[in-house]
């Protein structure tokens, strides 16, 4: 089978305190990584696909205070046929702080090895670059000629919870419901 990546589901808009499911189908692969980058964040993990599951994965991001509301980038990096990521960073499935720079052992740095081939290259620090400048520049090293992998990418927002109650009416006749309504941008089953 031709290795690709489909179906990706990503929410246009995640809401801070609540979960980000990212969902798809990786063909010809036992695992995928997801990349996410923001204004003073960056998010990384794999996933492994359980050979039943029809090449279905899932992440899931607690979407926390720490991500500020505005426009993030993801990246869904599939290994093609060798199996192999040929571009990696150098942790996975952890919030990495700003303030943790030099102290992380080195868990936002991302590295190369061509397809076929044994010794890792360093390449870059996601926040020596800056976490825009490292979203390109991961694209740009992923679409090398020389590396094989595939992925998919696109953008999410986040926004903080909103909830608006509608305006109630100045009188109620007693023994009469009273509806209160309003409207949120937190999902329907989340508490509010």
């Amino acid at each position: 089978k031709q290795p690709f990546i489909t179906n990706v589901e990503v929410p246009a808009v995640a809401v801070q305190g609540t979960d980000l499911e990212i969902t798809g189908i990786a063909e010809a692969a036992s695992n995928v990584k997801l990349y996410v980058f923001g204004t003073s964040f960056f998010y990384a993990d794999e996933v492994s696909i359980a050979k039943k599951a029809n090449g279905k994965f899932e992440f899931t991001i607690d979407v926390e205070s720490d991500m500020a509301p505005g426009t993030y980038f993801y990246l869904i990096q599939h290994p093609m046929k060798d199996a192999k990521f040929n571009v990696w960073n150098g942790t996975g499935g952890a919030h990495i702080p700003e303030n943790l720079i030099g102290t992380t052992a080195g868990e936002a740095n991302f590295y190369y090895a061509a397809t076929g081939a044994n010794n890792a290259t360093y390449l870059f620090n996601a926040w020596t670059l800056g976490t825009n400048y490292a979203a390109q520049a991961l694209i740009d090293q992923i679409s090398g000629q020389n590396i094989d992998d595939i992925f998919v990418q696109g953008t999410f927002k986040v926004d903080v919870p909103k909830l608006q109650i509608n305006a109630l009416p100045s009188e109620v006749v007693k023994g009469s419901n009273l509806v209160i309504s309003g409207t949120t941008n937190v999902a329907a089953d989340a508490d509010v």
